[in-house]
């Protein structure tokens, strides 16, 4: 498992996909794992990633709950808002991707949760 995150967390495409793959396990534990790991590979390489998830599992890919995790002295309510925003922009300027079914699924779920932080802040 710690080779294919690696391997997803580069962005490899043979790895994004049978990451997405996995997330149809029936296993809570490794469907949340996989899910944590393409929710980092969301920010890094949206324009590989989106086009191989399906468009109900979009909207829990676009968050910010695995980047919180995993640096827990960057997860303040500003450092994850900016998060957003970087992978706000980062989409929006592959507009190929950022007009597709899942990238405005994707931008609509960035901004929902910023919303959220920011009401909270």
């Amino acid at each position: 498992m710690p080779r294919l995150r690696t391997l997803v967390l580069d962005c490899d495409p043979e790895a994004l996909a049978l990451t997405v793959k996995l997330l149809n396990s029936s296993n809570a534990s490794a469907t949340h794992g996989n899910s944590a790991m393409l929710e980092l590979a969301m920010g890094r390489c949206p324009e590989r990633l989106l086009p191989m998830v399906p468009t109900a599992r979009v909207r829990g890919l676009c968050a910010v709950e695995a980047f919180a995790d995993n640096r827990p002295g960057e997860a303040a309510p500003t450092r994850l808002l900016e998060e957003i925003d970087r992978r706000v922009r980062y989409l929006r300027a592959r507009e190929v991707v950022a007009n597709s079914e899942n990238g405005r699924g994707c931008l609509a779920a960035y901004e929902e949760v910023r919303r959220e932080i920011a009401n909270d802040e």
